[in-house]
């Protein structure tokens, strides 16, 4: 009898462990759950930032005025593709477009408070760039050339350049001088198609010239 009662659990410690393997191979085959919105990536739409950071790089000067002294004439060059490199529009819209020159001169644009800046490649035998507009919204910046990368002057820093040159033309030619290498961003427009895709091109005014976000000179240092 003992014999038959010992048998008897003996199965049933076989069928218990029968199942649970089976179990087991049963989870182990199951699909993986599919992921979640929160945990798929995200591609950004954000618009491409405006102002460059200061940045460590070595320059080489490839134009500059013999008279300058302060930095305010200087064209440079670097192997560091964050700085804002040699003259002529640079179309890099995913990084931050921008346009270099020496400034010629300005046109004030009838019926408007706004005005034109005319700029020269000094690389190419001072060739005539395109007319950029300047508006009320324009802002106004520095670089300075030991710590390469544009520093925007806010409105509650006007006081330290006696207001803002970009709204004060007479400010604006005692702080801009022509032969002056200017720093232009460009504002940047961006186009959302019906399945989400952005694409970023270059803004104009019903003239076809770009208008500018910012305004930079240049000077050796702070």
């Amino acid at each position: 009898m003992q014999k038959i009662l010992l048998g008897i659990f003996v199965l049933l410690i076989l069928v218990v462990a029968l199942e649970g393997g089976y179990y087991t191979f049963l989870v182990s085959r199951k699909p993986a759950p599919s992921p979640t919105t929160s945990s798929l990536p995200v591609l950004s739409t954000a618009k491409p930032a405006m102002v460059v950071p200061t940045i460590i790089a070595k320059l080489v000067t490839l134009y500059r005025n013999k008279n300058d002294s302060l930095g305010r004439t200087i064209i440079y060059s670097s192997d560091n593709k964050d700085t804002l490199n040699g003259a002529g529009l640079h179309q890099e819209i995913l990084q931050m477009p921008y346009i270099v020159g020496l400034y010629a001169k300005r046109e004030n644009i009838a019926g408007t408070n706004d005005y034109y800046v005319f700029l020269t490649n000094p690389l190419v035998s001072n060739k005539a760039l395109d007319p950029i507009r300047i508006t009320a919204a324009t802002k106004f910046g520095m670089e300075f050339l030991d710590k390469p990368g544009i520093i925007l002057i806010n409105s509650a820093e006007h006081h330290l350049l006696d207001g803002n040159p970009l709204t004060n033309p007479s400010l604006f030619d005692k702080t801009i001088q022509p032969g002056d290498a200017i720093i232009i961003l460009p504002q940047v427009d961006n186009t959302t198609n019906k399945y989400g895709r952005t694409t970023y091109g270059l803004k104009k005014d019903n003239q076809g010239n770009l208008i500018g976000e910012a305004l930079a000179t240049r000077r050796n240092k702070q």
